[in-house]
């Protein structure tokens, strides 16, 4: 179903609009989201610019070589660094 919805959407032809709480067939489908609440809006947002303007930092731990990992994530988009950790053990 998510591959039709796609589809529509990608011939250009027609809008859609798609009533779920499920977040992963939203973020798959939409450009753009309304959050309703009791029949009003009360949240706009373009997934795109949203998606810049929030992100998030993690600090990782791992074992082994994090360069491997840092270049990884690097190739999935992440702005991926290692340093030097002081491991007594």
């Amino acid at each position: 179903m998510i591959r039709l919805i796609r589809d529509i959407r990608d011939s250009g032809r027609m809008h859609i609009l798609l009533c779920s709480h499920l977040l992963r067939d939203v973020e798959e489908t939409c450009e753009e989201v309304l959050i309703l609440k009791q029949g009003q809006i009360v949240h706009y947002a373009n997934l795109e610019q949203e998606r810049g303007a929030n992100k998030r930092f993690v600090e990782l731990e791992t074992s082994g070589d994090g360069a491997v990992l840092a270049e990884a994530l690097g190739r999935l988009g992440a702005n991926a660094r290692t340093r030097p950790t002081d491991r007594r053990q």
